[in-house]
């Protein structure tokens, strides 16, 4: 028999159990809810940090792209306005320059790739090459291969390639690096002993036993390689207002404007006084030239574009070196100069792929007469090599520090005298970057 007063008491008993266990389950609840608050909260804070990060990294290449140099301060005003960003850079290779950014507990890096020449070489030529006495060189050292060693350069051909005369690589020089920053110490070898070290000789034929420095390469495209465009689109190059225009007939308007299109462009001619007009154009504080027609340099010519580059007194109206374009001319030069720059020869193609300019004996003669006669004895003894099919003639010591490119195909490029000269991409690298900017590396957050 169950009294009353014993059914109330089971009765609280048992509200009192579900009212703990309501409880307890409520408890673990709001514990939970609590954890994701908490965690959202967390989650909120870190992607707080971390776009904060991104943007000082976005302000960064910002700069960098306005002057084309990376800021190399760990505190930077403009760019710490959401927060004090701490800014670190790292060098992993030399076209490659590692950005970090740290805020809070955020850090996110990101690569920003140097503007470059291309492919490597000392010497890049999709035209035909006689020397006629031979080469030495410094090379360009080309990609790391490890242990202190590197996959060096000299020369990178398309097409016939013949020597009479000695080839030597001279090696990687602790006095004579190859651009700043490059480490001490360092040779052109490769896992197969000297299989980067050239030393051989040619007798108006191919040397044989080349190595792995000099690079037959026929689907080169030097062009693209230091423009970015395609060969085809040289006339947009040539129209950057970077480049001071030089031709026989003006080209442009009194602000350096192209007064032509492309399709209207007058026939290339034989520029007078092109010397002069190089110097001046340098004098100017110009480092990008264009040289629209053939352009004869004599020894004179050669002493004051040097001088007006690297002066004796005072100082360069330019901070660097020059990039001179020869385009759809003859190009000769006789005299001495380490000249400070890169030459680059080049013959555009018709819309059918033809040359828009072929050189010719009489051409030659209306250039400079003493040159073509030079030129007529040089090439004499070697087979398939003349007058009539040479677009450049180089007598005496003229070496461009900064390289050369000989660009125009089924055309020859005519050495008289031995080149020996020691290579340094730093003297380009300022008018290069008027023409090529700085980009974040393919794979970050912002990469075009």
């Amino acid at each position: 028999m169950v009294y009353k007063n014993e059914s109330g008491a089971t009765s609280l008993l048992v509200i009192s159990l579900l009212l703990v266990a309501a409880l307890v389950f409520t408890l673990g609840s709001y514990r939970t809810l609590f954890y994701q608050i908490k965690r959202a909260q967390n989650e909120v804070k870190s992607r707080q940090q971390h776009w904060v990060a991104e943007g000082g990294l976005e302000c960064i290449f910002s700069k960098a792209r306005l002057k084309n140099i990376i800021p190399s301060t760990s505190s930077i005003t403009e760019c710490n306005v959401n927060g004090d960003i701490q800014f670190s850079y790292s060098t992993p290779s030399e076209k490659l320059r590692e950005v970090t950014a740290k805020y809070g507990y955020a850090e996110v890096k990101k690569m920003i790739k140097h503007p470059g020449t291309g492919a490597s070489g000392v010497m890049k030529a999709t035209s035909n090459l006689y020397f006629a006495g031979g080469m030495t060189m410094r090379p360009d050292p080309g990609q790391s291969l490890g242990n202190d060693e590197w996959g060096c350069t000299m020369l990178r051909f398309s097409n016939d390639f013949k020597v009479f005369g000695t080839i030597q690589n001279q090696n990687l020089h602790n006095n004579l690096l190859p651009y700043k920053g490059f480490p001490l110490d360092q040779e052109c070898r490769g896992k197969a002993g000297d299989s980067y070290v050239t030393s051989t000789s040619g007798n108006y034929n191919t040397p044989s036993s080349l190595k792995k420095d000099f690079v037959h390469d026929a689907a080169q495209k030097p062009f693209e390689d230091l423009f970015e465009v395609g060969r085809g689109e040289w006339f947009d190059v040539m129209s950057l207002d970077g480049f001071v225009k030089i031709a026989n007939d003006p080209l442009t308007d009194a602000k350096g404007k192209m007064i032509y299109q492309k399709s209207n462009l007058p026939t290339p001619k034989v520029v007078s006084n092109c010397g002069t007009k190089i110097t001046n154009a340098i004098k100017s504080g110009k480092d990008l030239i264009w040289v629209y027609g053939s352009c004869h340099l004599d020894s004179s010519d050669l002493s004051s574009i040097g001088k007006a580059i690297t002066p004796t007194l005072g100082t360069s109206p330019i901070p660097g070196g020059v990039i001179l374009m020869i385009h759809n001319g003859l190009l000769s030069t006789s005299g001495s100069l380490n000249f400070k720059g890169m030459i680059y020869h080049f013959i555009s193609n018709n819309s059918d792929g033809t040359p828009e300019f072929v050189p010719d004996a009489d051409l030659w003669n209306a250039l400079d007469e003493g040159q073509k006669n030079l030129l007529d004895g040089t090439v004499g003894p070697v087979s398939g090599v003349e007058t009539a099919n040479t677009a450049y003639f180089q007598n005496g010591s003229f070496y461009p520090i900064g390289g050369y490119v000989m660009d125009a195909p089924g055309t020859y490029a005519v050495y008289n005298s031995s080149i020996s000269f020691s290579f340094n991409r730093d003297v380009i690298e300022i008018p290069l970057t008027k023409l090529k900017k700085l980009k974040w590396k393919a794979g970050s957050w912002y990469a075009n």
